[in-house]
């Protein structure tokens, strides 16, 4: 177990990360449980021996990455969600879709170089392909000083504000002022909104109601716990049906 050999197939809810980067992973994992998102269980699975495992986490060593058999060993099978992060765009490619087909409905992110790339796995995969925005960044930071810090805190759970994400629950469509304002009275900020199908954000102006079932982004000191969000949502029902 300690050298990688073990397996670990019959761990639910697992957070799988797949890959790793000594520059990298640590922080990763680190900003993973600051972000609150009940990851409490992490795998890491890697082709490297030479790897600092950090206390807690699982770790799975394996000659591939992307075969059904090394993917089921780390407990991608019964996975709460997925990161991808490989040494090159076509291990990630393929280990994405060895994922998929193993696990057709586990959340998947996926770090690409290539925009091209990543659009063939979002459509092929079905998976959330980040690409890296490092020049879009510069060239804001460039434009707009200090603009690259502001990007990089809404991106880490480790600062004091992070962009996180809900469903808007209910049975009908509800309006957009009334959910900013019971955001905004938990100090939280919507950010923007996400219908499903969706391939991008949409940011202010907002459509006056949003319908149930969309994905809200919103600013936060840290995450609605899922109690919390469904108090939120059951008062925002209450107030329609008032």
């Amino acid at each position: 177990m300690i050298d990688g050999r073990g397996s670990f197939k019959s761990l639910c809810c697992a957070t799988v990360i797949i890959g790793y980067h000594s520059d990298r992973t640590e922080h990763m994992i680190t900003d993973l449980i600051a972000g609150q998102d009940n990851d409490t269980t992490i795998v890491l699975l890697a082709t490297s021996a030479d790897v600092i495992v950090p206390e807690g986490v699982r770790f799975v060593r394996a000659d591939r990455l992307d075969t059904l058999e090394t993917l089921k060993r780390a407990a991608v099978e019964h996975a709460e969600k997925v990161i991808v992060y490989t040494d090159s765009d076509a291990e990630t490619f393929n280990t994405c879709l060895a994922i998929r087909e193993l696990s057709p409905n586990v959340h998947v992110a996926a770090y690409f170089g290539d925009r091209d790339t990543a659009h063939r796995a979002t459509k092929l995969a079905h998976v959330e392909a980040v690409v890296s925005r490092a020049t879009e960044t510069l060239v804001r930071a460039a434009q707009d000083p200090g603009a690259s810090r502001v990007i990089m805190a809404l991106s880490s759970a480790t600062h004091n504000a992070t962009v996180y994400s809900g469903i808007l629950e209910g049975s009908c469509a509800h309006q957009t002022a009334d959910i900013e304002h019971l955001l905004s009275a938990k100090d939280a900020v919507l950010l923007a909104i996400s219908q499903e199908g969706d391939d991008d954000a949409v940011f202010k102006p907002f459509p006056q109601t949003i319908p149930s079932g969309t994905t809200l982004y919103y600013v936060a000191k840290k995450r609605f716990e899922s109690n919390a969000w469904h108090q939120l949502m059951e008062k925002l029902n209450a107030e329609v049906l008032a």
